[in-house]
This record gives C-alpha cells, sequence and structure tokens, in this order.
C-alpha cells in the first residue's frame, strides 16, 4: 500500500520557549533519521538482583504487522530486562512534556509489574514509576506506583498496538494519559512524582534495583519526547496519521520532466518532490547540477534548467538541517543527447532505376542508431539505393531522439534542348515554336492557344502575351527551356477632359498607341501629344485617334464634346452671422457644378473643410471651385462674436392677499419676461413687469427673464417668484354699535372678531391705542375701534367698528326759582342729558313765546327787563338717537313759578 506521508521535522535547541521534539522510527536503527536533529536512544540494561538476569542481547529488530496501519514492517523488540535510554540532553525534557509511544507488550517478567517509564536516576532508592500492571495472563492495567492503579482495570492486553500518550503540564501537574486517541486517565502530579528533571535520562521498559525482575518484552513501532503539553486536537491528529508518522522514513527526491532530452538547447524542469519541510526555513537544499543552467527557479522549485553539452548528467540534491547539519543526499542521472547528422548523395541515372545512393552518419547521441527516409520504416543500415529525386534523412538514437536532413540525389541529365527566342506578336497573329532536341517526350504549358502541347513544335496563336514552357524528356530525365510570346494588345484609347481654368479644359487620351488630335486650336506637334490644354467658350468637338503601330495600324478613334458656359457664382446663404459666444458654426454645401469648397480665415489661413468653426469676428471668405468648369468663385460672411451677459438681477416679492400686485424691477439690458422655464411663452419686455394676477388669488407665480447684449447675445434665465399668501378674514357680526356711556350710564360693547385658528388679534383706537389683542374686548367708551388679525404667514387684514353714544334724553327742571340777586334760586337752569341742536322756549302765561335760546338757562327776563311773579309755560326740543342709524326730535313742555 502506497502510504502519503506528512514528514514532521524539528529543530532540537536549548534556547528558553522554543518546541524540542525527537522522534524515532526504529528502522534498523535507534536514531533520529536524517535531516532531524536530536540524540540518539541507546539500549539500557535493567539493574538486576536476585533470579533476574538479563537476555545476553539488548534487543533486535524484527517484522512485524501493524494493524491499524495494515503493513508489514521493521519494529524494534526489547528482550527481557532490557530497556531503552532517551539522554535527554539540553534539558529538553522537564516538568512539562509529551511523552509517545506506539508499543505493544507481548511479554511478562517473573512479577506483575513492567516499569513503562522511569523518570529517577540510577541512585534513587525508590521504585516510583508508571507501570503496568498483569491482571491475568493476557490483560492488564495503569499502575501510577505508589499511587495505585488509574483507570479502567483491566484495559490493555498483549496482542495489541497501542498509542500511548503522556502529556504533563508542568503549570497545573495535571498529567493526561491518552489511548489511541481517548483519554484514558487525567491525573494530578501536583507534587511532581512523575516530572522529568533537567539533566536526568528518561527509560523506557526499564526496570531497576529497588524491587527487581519488574521487567517485560515489547515492540516498538514509534517513540517521541516533547516538551510541549498535548490537548486534545493535537492527539487526534496525531493518532489520524499514525500510520504515516510512525511508518515513513524522510525521503528527500526530486522529479525531471522529461527524463531526458535530444538537445542541450532543450529545458527541462526539476522540482522538488520529497517530503515537506516543517519550517522550511529550518532546512537548506543544495542542488548540483553538474555543469548546468538554472534558467529560472530557487529553493525546493520548479527550476528550469539546460546543459550546454550533451551527455549523462549527475543531478544531486542535498536536504540538510541548519541545526546539527544531517544531510538527506538523494542522486538522479539525466540523459542529455546532442545528436548530429551528416548526409550525401550519389547521383542516379536517366534509366528511372534505384542507382542513386544516400549514406547517413550519426554522432553525439546514444547508440544504437536506426536510419529512415519516410520517418516510419526504420533500419540498422545506413545507405539506403533510391532513384534520383529529394528525400528526407531520419536518424533515431537509443533515446529516441530524431534528427531530419534534407538531400537531393541528382541525376547525370545528358539532355539538349533549345527552343525559339522570345518573340512578339500582333493581336490574333500565330508563330510556330520551333524547338530542336535530343528527347523523346515534350510538353509544354500552358497549354492555352496552342495546337498540340505536346509537339515538339507546336503553333500558338496566344490571346495575350505568356511565357511557354517546354519540358523534354529521356528516360527518368527531363529539361526545360522557356520563350516569352508577347501579343501587343489591342490599343488603348480612353480620353478624357479637365476643366484646368474658367474655360480652360486639359484633354489627355489616356492611349498606349501613337495619339493624333484634331479639333479647334489644334495643330502642329500638339496633335501628337497624349495630352494637351485648349481653351473653350461654347460648344465644341475634338476627335483623337490612337495606333498600335507608327505606321498607322490597329488604330481606335473617338471624340470629345466640350461645351463651356461661366457658371452662377456660388452665394452662401447668410451674409452676417451674429452669435452670443466664443465661437459659431459655419457651414457651405456643394452646389450646383460648386463641389470643391475651402475657407479663408480672417487671417488669411486656408482651411479645406466644409464646415468650421470661427473663433474670432471677422470676414471669412468661401472659395469655391468647380472641378467639372476649372472656375472658381468667392463669397463672403462676416461673423460677429460676443460674450454672454449674466442672468439679470432680480429679487423675489412676497405680498398678502388683497395687496396690490407690485411690478417685478430686474437690473438689465433688453430683458424678456417669460413664463415658463422653456422660454417659450414671452409675457412681457423691458425692465418692469406687472404680473397678470389678482392679490385676492393666493399662491406661488413663478416668472422667468433674460436679457440680450448687443442685440444678439441672450444670457442665462433668471427665476424670480411672486408669492402672494393668504391674509385672514375679519368676521364681524356688524361694524357699527350704540350705547350710552356719560351720565352716570354702565353700557358695555362686546366687541367679538371672529373665530380665527393660529390667528394673532390686536384691537386698537384710530390712533393706534392698544385695547387689546384677544378675540373679543369689552368697549366703555363711544369711538372707532380697529381690529387686525395677523395669520402664520404674517398677513394682516384690518377692519373697523363704530361705537356711536346713544342715550334717552334726561331732563330736571325746577319748578320755581327766585331771581332776586342772592345767588340762591337766581336762574332757570334744565339740568340732565341734553343732545346738540337743543333748544329752549318761554312762554308767557297767554302762550306768547318770550325766549328761545340753545342755552338750558333763563335768568326770569324779558328783553333785558325782569318778569312779573308768575307762571311761565317752558318748551324743550332737542334732536336724540334712537339708533346708530336715525335722529328723531324730543319735546317736552313744563312750567315754572317766578316768585320776586
Amino acid at each position: 500500500m502506497k502510504l502519503i506521508y506528512l514528514l514532521p521535522l524539528f529543530i532540537v535547541t536549548i534556547t528558553n520557549g522554543q518546541v524540542v521534539k525527537h522522534s524515532y522510527r526504529f528502522y534498523d536503527n535507534l536514531s533520529v533519521a536524517a535531516p532531524e536533529c536530536g540524540p540518539d536512544i541507546a539500549p539500557a540494561q535493567a539493574i538486576t538482583g536476585g533470579s533476574c538476569s538479563p537476555a545476553p542481547t539488548a534487543g533486535n529488530f524484527i517484522n512485524d504487522v501493524l494493524p491499524k496501519c495494515g503493513t508489514d514492517r521493521i519494529v524494534y523488540h526489547n528482550n527481557m530486562h532490557w530497556g531503552l535510554k532517551y539522554d535527554n540532553i539540553n534539558n529538553s525534557i522537564t516538568t512539562t512534556y509529551t511523552i509517545q509511544m506506539y508499543v505493544k507488550t507481548n511479554k511478562w517478567g517473573p512479577t506483575s509489574w513492567v516499569r513503562i517509564i522511569d523518570f529517577l536516576s540510577d541512585s534513587e532508592t525508590s521504585d516510583r514509576g508508571i507501570y503496568f500492571k498483569r491482571y491475568d495472563n493476557n490483560n492488564f492495567c495503569l499502575d501510577f506506583w505508589p499511587n495505585g492503579i488509574v483507570g479502567k482495570c483491566p484495559f490493555f492486553n498483549d496482542s495489541e498496538y497501542y498509542l500511548l500518550t503522556f502529556t504533563r503540564n508542568g503549570a497545573s501537574g495535571i498529567i493526561n494519559v491518552y489511548v489511541n486517541n481517548t483519554l484514558f486517565i487525567s491525573y494530578n502530579d501536583s507534587n511532581g512524582q512523575y516530572a522529568a528533571q533537567a539533566g536526568r535520562p528518561i527509560y523506557i521498559f526499564r526496570d531497576k534495583g529497588f524491587a527487581y525482575c519488574e521487567s517485560g518484552e515489547a515492540n516498538f513501532a514509534y517513540l517521541s519526547f516533547s516538551n510541549q503539553f498535548s490537548s486534545q486536537a493535537d492527539v487526534n491528529a496525531f493518532y489520524n496519521d499514525i500510520c504515516s508518522i510512525a511508518n515513513t522514513v524522510p525521503v528527500a527526491d526530486f522529479s525531471a520532466t522529461p527524463n531526458s532530452v535530444c538537445s542541450p538547447v532543450q529545458n527541462l524542469t526539476v522540482t522538488y518532490t520529497g517530503d515537506k519541510l516543517v519550517p522550511e526555513t529550518d532546512y537548506t537544499l543544495d542542488w548540483n547540477w553538474d555543469g548546468g543552467r538554472v534558467v529560472s527557479g530557487q529553493g525546493m522549485g520548479p527550476y528550469v534548467v539546460n546543459w550546454p553539452t550533451g551527455g549523462t548528467k549527475n543531478v544531486i540534491l542535498t536536504v540538510k538541517s541548519t541545526a546539527c547539519g544531517k544531510p538527506l543526499i538523494k542522486t538522479k542521472q539525466i540523459t542529455i543527447g546532442n545528436l548530429a547528422l551528416s548526409v550525401s548523395a550519389q547521383k542516379g541515372t536517366c534509366s528511372g532505376n534505384s542507382d542513386g545512393v544516400i549514406t547517413a552518419s550519426a554522432t553525439n547521441g546514444l547508440s544504437p542508431y536506426q536510419y529512415s527516409i519516410d520517418s516510419i520504416n526504420y533500419q540498422a543500415k545506413n545507405t539506403f539505393s533510391v532513384v534520383p529525386r529529394a528525400y528526407t534523412v531520419y536518424i533515431k538514437d537509443a533515446n529516441n531522439c530524431v534528427m531530419s536532413k534534407s538531400v537531393t540525389v541528382d541525376t547525370e541529365n545528358d539532355i539538349t534542348l533549345k527552343t525559339i527566342a522570345d518573340t512578339s506578336l500582333c493581336q490574333g497573329q500565330s508563330i510556330k515554336l520551333m524547338t530542336t532536341s535530343n528527347a523523346t517526350g515534350f510538353s509544354w504549358i500552358p497549354s492555352t492557344g496552342l495546337d498540340n502541347p505536346a509537339s515538339k513544335d507546336p503553333l500558338v496563336a496566344p490571346a495575350g502575351s505568356n511565357t511557354y514552357i517546354v519540358t523534354a524528356t529521356k528516360g527518368n530525365c527531363s529539361k526545360k527551356d522557356t520563350v516569352r510570346v508577347t501579343v501587343n494588345p489591342s490599343v488603348v484609347l480612353m480620353p478624357s477632359s479637365v476643366p484646368k481654368s474658367c474655360g480652360t479644359f486639359l484633354l489627355a487620351a489616356n492611349s498606349n498607341g501613337f495619339v493624333q488630335w484634331s479639333g479647334p486650336g489644334i495643330s502642329g506637334a500638339r496633335a501628337t501629344q497624349d495630352s494637351l490644354t485648349v481653351n473653350v467658350s461654347g460648344q465644341a468637338t475634338y476627335k483623337v485617334r490612337a495606333s498600335g503601330f507608327a505606321d498607322g495600324r490597329c488604330s481606335v478613334e473617338k471624340e470629345l464634346q466640350l461645351n463651356f458656359s461661366p457658371p452662377v457664382p456660388y452665394r452662401l446663404t447668410d451674409k452676417t452671422k451674429k452669435v452670443c459666444g466664443t465661437s459659431v458654426r459655419l457651414d457651405a454645401v456643394s452646389s450646383g457644378v460648386w463641389d470643391r469648397l475651402k475657407w479663408q480665415l480672417p487671417d488669411g489661413t486656408t482651411v479645406n473643410q466644409l464646415t468650421i468653426t470661427a473663433q474670432r469676428s471677422g470676414l471669412y471668405v468661401i472659395v469655391a471651385g468647380s472641378s467639372s468648369t476649372g472656375c472658381e468663385s468667392r463669397d463672403t460672411v462676416t461673423v460677429s462674436l460676443g460674450l454672454t451677459p449674466p442672468a439679470p438681477t432680480i429679487q423675489n416679492k412676497i405680498l398678502c392677499a388683497g395687496e396690490s400686485v407690485p411690478a417685478l424691477t430686474a437690473v438689465g439690458t433688453m430683458i424678456d419676461w417669460y413664463s415658463d422655464s422653456t422660454l417659450r411663452v414671452r409675457v412681457g419686455t423691458g425692465a418692469t413687469f406687472q404680473p397678470p394676477v389678482s392679490s385676492s388669488q393666493d399662491g406661488l407665480f413663478v416668472y422667468y427673464l433674460t436679457q440680450t447684449a448687443s442685440n444678439t447675445c441672450v444670457s442665462p434665465a433668471a427665476k424670480v417668484q411672486l408669492e402672494i399668501r393668504k391674509s385672514p378674514v375679519v368676521s364681524l357680526a356688524t361694524k357699527r354699535y350704540s350705547g350710552c356711556f356719560s351720565g352716570g350710564s354702565t353700557d358695555v360693547i362686546i366687541l367679538d372678531a371672529g373665530t380665527n385658528p393660529n390667528m394673532t388679534y390686536r384691537w386698537s383706537t384710530l390712533s393706534d391705542s392698544l385695547v387689546g389683542t384677544t378675540q373679543t374686548v369689552s368697549i366703555k367708551n363711544a369711538g372707532s375701534y380697529q381690529i387686525r388679525l395677523t395669520n402664520d404667514q404674517q398677513c394682516s387684514h384690518s377692519d373697523t367698528v363704530l361705537v356711536e353714544e346713544v342715550c334717552q334724553p334726561t331732563l330736571f327742571a325746577p319748578t320755581a326759582f327766585t331771581p332776586n340777586g342772592d345767588n340762591v334760586n337766581d336762574v332757570f337752569e334744565l339740568k340732565g342729558r341734553l343732545t346738540t341742536g337743543f333748544m329752549l322756549s318761554i312762554y308767557n302765561r297767554w302762550g306768547e313765546l318770550m325766549l328761545q335760546t340753545d342755552r338750558p338757562v333763563w335768568d326770569g327776563t324779558y328783553r333785558g327787563v325782569p318778569c312779573q311773579s308768575g307762571t311761565y309755560t317752558w318748551r324743550v326740543e332737542m334732536p336724540i338717537q334712537v339708533s346708530p342709524l336715525s335722529q328723531e326730535m324730543y319735546s317736552i313742555i313744563g312750567q315754572v313759578l317766578l316768585i320776586r
């Protein structure tokens, strides 16, 4: 069975805190396998006494089957009263450790104990240690002597291999014992009875002299010592891979692809395939390439290598520990071929027999060599008898390297062959190809135009010029000759006319023959020119004849009809371009005969484009040319470029419903007002714009405006908002109230502005004296009162309430008075509430009017003369307010006694 092995390699160090692990696999030795570093373990004889005698040899290496692994391998068997000694150099194993052994106990000594691990020195008289305690003939228990048996008892037998793991935590003193990957017992060794000590050896399966004969025999497949405490996960991983860990010997190996190459220039790939190096930095890999050149690669590879010379190369890999220098060495041989082939040929005859000879010679390959001329059938003989022709010779060596080389076996050719010299014909003529030769067969190619391609002297009437090849054969030999028959083609005549200038044309025959022109203005030597210029006005006919020969044979004649009238001048659509910006596009369009257009810029430079971008103001000229007439026409466009002005400046307006809608005023020139952001609906012009909205219509009204500079440059649009906010409504029950407030009256008028949510109230007099800030106020005086409501948008509305004085008249008249000058009741005086327009009338006893006055007082005289004592009648008339909107006359009559 093939075992996949992950090799754990560790270095031993005396530096505190680093991992130490030494492992032993017992393949015919008690050493740590290279390149791992560590002390060798040694046989250790028990300290015996009494009737116990050690076996004559310490132990031997035997074959045994590991059941878990299914592997029959070499193990170490200790003989009775012999064990193993681990020197514990450099104080590697102390209070924290892991000791693992893959072991089968198969024989007991004369007592019931076998000491598994002994941490004591030989000078100590204690028998303390970790033992197997026999339960019966085949089963046994685990005993931490002298403290007693631990774990299940019995548990072990003498027919099984067990992976025993003893791992101690130096900080807590706990010893965990695992059997295979199961925790068997966790033992408290806080007093350190089963701890190792620095510099003291550790003995395995060896007894000492305190109690003799406590020995047994066992088969060891694996043993290791570590200064680390192992967790359950560590033990699980170790047990799951025990077959690989215990059974595999470290290997340093590499692969070479391919294993052999056929040429020094061919690269080879070399890759390390040995056991994994952990950690890789603790090992060095030394490659000896035996003269090879490393193209690329380092460390474990892959490497790309080639060798400058051929032959067998010994590639050596040495893996070495940096701690102790133990090496693992692997050598492989690689064959580098440098196969060379030389060939020679001996000519054959025209007989057609295999009388030619090829000889091949091989060097620098791995013999024996094989030879072939078809790459399929190889022979050991290096010569071939062949018919004369071309061949490829192949050679193959013992490495299957193949090389080839081409060779031609020539023929001793005695054929003579000569055909006519190159000749020329006119179109439609023929000629016999007369040939002299000693050959027996002939073949002409191409066969086109030949009467008999197999004839020695065929008749040829070619349609066009051609080279004819004749092949003469005699036996297997052949020879070729050629003749060029040139057929003068029909005369080419393709007359054309091209305007050179306005009314001047270039006439061209475009012929390969002899030319003769005729027409207006052509005479003399000019008539034989292939091209010439003529001046045309109106209609003109020109004829031209072309001949294949100077004598006029094979001629062709054609004519040209020319008609020239000056074309209508080219004109641009726009004569001026006024734009707002730094550039403007100018377009010219081919029209009529004007098919070549170019622009001339203000600075004089010319641009051969139909469309240009004008980036400066000035005069631009379009130059129009006519291919058909050779004429030229010009037109101009004046370009004026202006800067785009900024958007007009304007302030948003806010007013309340009911207020006058103000005009919107902007700062700018040539302002246009729009009702939409696309600037399609213009609603006004000028700096001032009166929005066509009613202040009774609340809402947000948006307008857009632009300004124009230089009559063409339109600015970006500015946006202005006119916001008409809702105004509150004053809900007065009535606007006129009346009451009586004088003469001791106590009327109170309640003014109510109505319920208006989210409003503030302000009652005041017309002189703006504050009366109140609530919905209702109490009024005790006549007058006009103003209510002002303000909503949450700070819009207000006011109304006025009139409170009038309306009192019923009250009149108190004395019944008598004594006008005697004593200042007591000297006058008749009316008291009470009198109104404007009051009138007092006094009558005598005969009803005659004596006095009429607007004063409520009578002093008892008539025209300055005291009146006599007696009874007088008085009458009072005055207007009174019977309601806030109406009055009527009040009249009352009474009498008074005048006493003197």
